[in-house]
């Protein structure tokens, strides 16, 4: 009874708050898919709810919200005549059926159809509609704003063309029915110009469309097909503290949230920022049907240009690309990726693999254009190499070439023979050889190191050199036969040199792994002096201690003397 009595409370409440929008009229649930009769009740309508409410005891049976009332509509007669009734039951012949819409979640709760049973049945249900009708135009003006929003026109990054996907058809007439929008999957969008999927979505900003949104008052959404998954960053770049500033004011922040230097795996190469990848497909690939393939951040020389500068080297299924990183990277990449070559796949003509695979040298035309990659890493080197071949053997047969990878070899004619101690026997002279960085101060500066059995070298290379003479045209009637290089090959120059009987001892560190000093003492002079170097990973330190170790401990016939320091000391 208490219970009984709160709720007869809560609906008096309700009453008084909310007001009658019409008369009560008599109807009846058809419930199902057959529609099937059931309990006749009087249907309520207040400002905020439809009731169906008990005939006797006036209880409430149902409550809907109207602000979640989507459509409402009389159902052509044929349809209701199909609806079988109680037995007894005395129906008007030609009753109108009212059907209702909602966009409730759970599918009981969507659709409810009501046959009017009140005398003058047909002025009864327009009575409904003229209340119910307002309701519905609201929620339909909403619904459209989001329609809007979701299936609004589309602009094509790649070709500008802007066009309008095809809207669903919603409403009771349609073969789904009506229902919400959200619930409705559509494929991704593709421009019809060009077929290319990096599309964005022209929405008014803030979210919610504003009628009076000016015109060109329009931002860019991207479209969700052009998102690729950004993979987390791997190591540092190491080149970066090759230039005039301080290692410890250099932040890798920038770089590394591009993933623009993955771990040195060959899936780390093919995947990259969905920022990056949408200006690539957009800015950079020419070719509507031009898809990305790889792309590797590392300095490059290039022949005809003195020194190297840090590029993003971009390989697609047509072109090999030479992006220039021309300032900090920060959005968007066309503020500080430049476009400096551009080489068709089909017209590589050398590829060769750098002494110890710390660089790999691309030919093209014949040799007639060159440019060195230069990761100074073998296993980032090789996994760009093997992504690189993967591509030119996936080419149509019609653009494949015959190019295939070759190893540098050191031979009388090698830039670093004159360099390298010979003697009668027929073996190759022993050396070890590793492109780092000597550091001056806060600054450093690129050079190669040099070890021979004898002596140690500090080298300057032109890692590219200058550029070759174009091959003479072929004559008339004769066979056009791919010419190996015949440019002049990289130069080098002797910075600095030691005997290695001068190498007192090796100091590292703790906290710079990957900094060394080779400490000198000339007997003679009595002078005291050291390389200050700098490696791009741990392992070329592990195998330049053991390499320079086996030769000196044999001259000496002592353990050669490493001391291990915290700290770098940049100013001694």
């Amino acid at each position: 009874e208490e219970e009984a009595g709160e709720e007869e409370e809560e609906e008096q409440d309700q009453k008084e708050v909310e007001a009658e929008l019409c008369r009560p009229m008599l109807v009846c649930p058809l419930e199902g898919p057959e529609g099937m009769r059931g309990r006749e009740c009087f249907l309520r309508v207040t400002s905020a709810h439809l009731f169906e409410v008990e005939l006797q005891a006036a209880r409430t049976l149902e409550r809907l919200e109207l602000q979640s009332l989507e459509a409402a509509e009389i159902e052509p007669e044929a349809q209701a005549q199909r609806s079988p009734g109680p037995t007894g039951s005395d129906l008007l012949p030609g009753a109108p059926v009212l059907s209702l819409r909602f966009s409730y979640i759970c599918p009981d709760r969507q659709l409810r159809r009501y046959l009017v049973l009140e005398p003058d049945a047909h002025a009864a249900v327009q009575e409904l509609l003229a209340v119910l009708t307002p309701v519905t135009n609201v929620a339909r003006e909403q619904l459209g704003e989001a329609r809007d929003l979701l299936l609004g026109r589309f602009q094509c990054l790649r070709c500008g063309h802007e066009f309008k996907p095809e809207e669903p058809r919603l409403g009771l007439d349609s073969e789904e029915g009506w229902r919400p929008l959200f619930q409705k999957t559509e494929s991704p969008a593709v421009c019809p110009n060009c077929g290319s999927d990096h599309v964005v979505l022209l929405t008014v900003s803030g979210g919610t469309p504003n009628r009076e949104q000016k015109q060109g008052e329009q931002s860019l959404a991207p479209s969700p097909s052009a998102s690729p998954v950004c993979h987390p960053p791997g190591h540092g770049d190491h080149h970066d503290r090759a230039k005039n500033s301080p290692p410890q004011a250099l932040s890798t922040r920038d770089h590394s949230s591009w993933s623009l230097s993955p771990p040195p795996e060959r899936c780390g190469l093919r995947s990259v920022d969905h920022r990056l990848r949408l200006f690539l497909d957009v800015e950079v690939l020419s070719e509507a049907q031009e898809e990305f393939q790889c792309c590797l951040k590392v300095p490059v020389a290039l022949a005809g240009h003195t020194g190297e500068f840090m590029c993003l080297v971009v390989v697609s299924d047509h072109r090999l690309y030479l992006l220039k990183v021309t300032g900090e990277m920060r959005e968007p990449p066309a503020s500080w990726l430049q476009l400096t070559l551009a080489v068709p796949l089909q017209d590589l003509s050398g590829i060769e693999l750098g002494l110890a695979g710390q660089s790999l040298q691309l030919e093209w035309a014949a040799g007639a254009g060159r440019c060195v990659l230069l990761p100074r890493d073998a296993r980032r080197c090789r996994a760009f190499l093997e992504e690189l071949l993967d591509v030119l053997q996936s080419l149509p047969p019609a653009w494949r070439n015959c190019v295939s990878a070759t190893e540098e070899e050191v031979t009388p004619q090698h830039r670093l023979w004159p360099l390298l101690e010979k003697d009668s026997s027929s073996e190759a002279p022993q050396f070890f050889y590793l492109r780092a960085f000597l550091v001056e101060g806060p600054s450093t500066c690129l050079v190669s190191l040099l070890l021979t059995p004898s002596t140690l070298f500090l080298l300057e290379e032109d890692a590219a050199g200058p550029l070759a003479e174009p091959p003479p045209p072929a004559a008339s009637g004769e066979a056009s036969e791919k010419v190996p290089p015949s440019g002049p090959g990289p130069v080098v120059r002797v910075r600095e040199q030691q005997p290695l009987s001068s190498l007192s001892s090796i100091l590292l560190y703790r906290s710079a792994p990957e900094d060394l000093r080779l400490l000198f003492y000339d007997e003679v002079s009595r002078l005291e002096s050291f390389w200050a170097l700098r490696v791009v990973c741990q392992e070329q330190l592990t195998a330049l201690l053991a390499w320079i170790r086996e030769p000196w401990e044999e001259l000496f016939s002592i353990g050669l003397r490493t001391v291990i320091q915290e700290a770098l000391a940049l100013d001694r």
